[in-house]
């Protein structure tokens, strides 16, 4: 495992309890994507959560009506999304060395994880995607609304972080690489625990 992992691994590990209460509510833009999403999946659907944490809020919403696997590097909060929705299903890894079968899931959504991994990763991780996906299977992302990589305090937790991303343009146009249309797309202002954030939320089907 690379080094800029082992700090994401371990800083969530450290924080796990306080992350999740601070995800508790969901924001208005997850609930509105999670809702493009919904409306577009069948009862049942099998959808991988990748870079789950505990589940909440994501996960939790998803598993009231669809068939749910969530991933995630770090292993405290795959042991608290365990306790918290045990209608779900959860493993312990990183998500960019995943070997589930070609057209495993209806569906892919990963929120606020992507950022974590080293960006020279992102389009193999995206072709990942499309390869566990169904034909006609869907993705639901957060990603970088600019162009940077870093390691820092994660305030207001107090732990170290590492962030590593590009900016719009250039997902738009790994997107089609992989071939993913994009069929809604948005950089939102929201606010987390009284810091300013600025997200790159895309919705998209396999082309």
């Amino acid at each position: 495992m690379s080094e800029e992992k082992r700090i994401v691994e371990e800083g969530y590990d450290r924080i796990a309890e306080a992350y999740t209460d601070a995800r508790r509510e969901m924001k208005q833009r997850n609930e509105t994507y999670v809702g493009l999403l919904l409306e577009r999946l069948r009862p049942d659907s099998k959808i991988l959560d990748a870079g789950c944490g505990s589940g909440i809020p994501i996960t939790k919403v998803l598993a009231e009506r669809h068939d749910v696997t969530g991933v995630d590097i770090s292993s405290r909060q795959i042991e608290r999304a365990r306790t918290l929705i045990p209608e779900a299903s959860f493993l312990k890894a990183d998500m960019t060395r995943l070997s589930f079968p070609a057209g495993t899931f209806d569906a892919v959504v990963s929120f606020y994880a992507i950022i974590h991994i080293p960006r020279e990763e992102h389009r193999e991780l995206l072709e990942g995607f499309h390869r566990m996906l169904r034909r006609g299977g869907l993705l639901l992302v957060t990603l970088g609304s600019d162009a940077w990589v870093g390691t820092e305090e994660y305030k207001p937790f107090g732990v170290r972080m590492h962030w590593s991303h590009y900016g719009p343009e250039d997902y738009r146009q790994m997107l089609a690489e992989v071939r993913f249309e994009v069929l809604s797309a948005s950089i939102e202002e929201e606010e987390f625990q009284g810091e300013p954030e600025r997200t790159f939320y895309v919705l998209g089907q396999m082309a």
